[in-house]
């Protein structure tokens, strides 16, 4: 059943973690504004958003479209520290989107995301749609 666009909203963001992409995502200077939350053990999180014009190492090998962005999911990663915090096996990231009038869209990762946040150990991801959200297991 979906449910309005105002409601569905209203009920992603009861989400904390869902709160907190959506406020990454307003901190984005890119034209599709993204949030994301990367979730280890529910105690500990790195929250990102995309930039514009900005570069990593982990571009140019998992990203060959996007040369000049890092993906919020990307960002996430890297301010990840896995010295400090162990492995990510089991992990959960949280993709937060909406338009410039405040309407939720589609956040589902692109297939480069997918596959990084896999090899990660990340294996629960939860992202906006237009009707609320939903989770794929990686």
């Amino acid at each position: 059943m979906d449910l309005p666009k105002k409601q569905a909203k209203e009920e992603v963001l009861k989400h904390k973690f869902f709160r907190i992409a959506q406020e990454q995502m307003f901190i984005s200077d890119h034209e599709t504004r993204m949030g994301a939350v990367l979730v280890i053990n529910n105690k500990h999180y790195f929250a990102s958003h995309n930039y514009v014009n900005k570069t990593h190492p982990l571009i140019k090998k998992h990203y060959p479209n996007h040369v000049q962005s890092i993906h919020a999911e990307l960002n996430a990663l890297i301010k990840y520290n896995e010295v400090r915090f162990g492995r990510l096996l089991g992990a959960k990231m949280y993709v937060y989107r909406e338009d410039r009038h405040g309407v939720m869209k589609n956040s589902k990762p692109c297939k480069s995301c997918e596959k990084l946040m896999k090899e990660a150990g990340i294996r629960k991801v939860y992202y906006s749609i237009t009707s609320g959200y939903r989770m794929e297991v990686l």
